[in-house]
């Protein structure tokens, strides 16, 4: 039943679809035969389409139906060239006809590769800053967005605005939904996924949570240092809030702590968007297994943390492993030259 009333309330939201929906979960034996695995399967987020996918095309649904609600007319971005949210953001703007602007720092790759070659062929504007700190790129795009503002426009400021955090967990708890309607249908009865940590992260442990899913575990590796998970009460929260304003059957408020979570930084290496030699291993197992290709910054990464989770038992024998392959192809080819030298 509590299944039944989540879908119902997600199903109110305004969402603009335009995602390929349900994707994939792709079995892995030979992958799952070299890792002594009962069975893997990988959820092929990399495939949802548009602008050659990933789970941010999910979280963009939901972004773009209170976009066009709330009749926004511009939006201010501000990520780094690397970036699939950037890629992503773009190419969601474009076919929904609404112009944007991209704030990008310089610290990571900006040659014309992957995703940045596909930001310029898109035609996006794109304004470069010269700070490497986050949190003053941040600034920027806001004040960016304060100025056309005082110009007319409306503005929707990604970095500012607080549906940015809450569609991400609520088009995650969507896909919590998605994958219990696969695993019903595989059989599958004992689960332990693998991700890279996130807003996506937390809809899925979330869903766990409210759903009482005491079969699944969650192990989230973190790509990256995120000061935002400090706040991940207020965020799931802030999403729960949110669903329930939409329906007279509310659901329990019954938010994340740090204890609910697996989330595991270990395999963060030296920085963001820098690889491991474990990374770079997990890439290239994955791509002669199975014929998948992961990308560097994220779910290279997160399958470095399965492969050894596996390695050192951390594996239950008789669960199921499912790892959520998020996107980011286009990296592959900006990080060619890190993929291809013996580490």
């Amino acid at each position: 039943m509590l299944t039944k009333e989540l879908n119902k309330q997600i199903s109110i939201i305004n969402r603009i679809k335009f995602a390929n929906l349900p994707t994939p979960l792709h079995e892995c034996p030979t992958l799952s035969k070299a890792l002594n695995i009962k069975k893997l399967f990988v959820k092929r987020e990399d495939l949802t389409g548009l602008a050659f996918g990933g789970n941010k095309v999910r979280h963009l649904e939901f972004r773009f139906g209170y976009i066009k609600k709330h009749n926004f007319d511009i939006i201010v971005n501000a990520n780094m060239g690397v970036s699939n949210n950037a890629r992503l953001w773009a190419a969601a703007a474009n076919i929904n006809n609404i112009k944007l602007v991209n704030l990008m720092s310089k610290e990571l790759k900006t040659e014309m590769q992957g995703n940045h070659l596909l930001n310029h062929l898109m035609n996006i504007k794109i304004i470069y800053s010269d700070t490497t700190n986050e949190q003053i790129l941040h600034q920027e795009a806001i004040a960016y967005g304060n100025k056309l503002k005082k110009q007319g426009y409306k503005p929707y400021i990604t970095v500012a605005e607080e549906y940015n955090e809450i569609a991400a967990v609520i088009s995650y708890l969507n896909t919590a939904l998605e994958l219990n309607n696969q695993f019903q249908k595989l059989g599958l009865k004992k689960i332990h996924i693998f991700q890279a940590s996130g807003s996506s992260y937390l809809g899925l442990a979330l869903a766990k949570k409210i759903l009482n899913f005491t079969h699944w575990k969650i192990t989230g590796i973190g790509p990256r240092l995120q000061p935002r998970m400090r706040n991940i009460r207020e965020i799931t929260n802030k999403a729960l809030n949110y669903l329930n304003k939409k329906s007279n059957n509310k659901l329990k408020l019954d938010y994340l702590d740090y204890k609910d979570l697996n989330w595991d930084l270990s395999f963060y290496g030296q920085g963001y968007g820098i690889q491991t030699e474990k990374s770079i291993n997990a890439i290239k197992l994955v791509a002669e297994k199975e014929a998948i290709f992961l990308d560097p910054i994220y779910t290279g990464k997160a399958m470095s943390g399965l492969i050894e989770y596996a390695n050192s038992n951390k594996i239950d024998r008789d669960s199921s492993v499912i790892f959520i392959h998020s996107g980011g192809t286009p990296n592959l080819f900006t990080y060619s030259n890190e993929l291809l030298s013996d580490l």
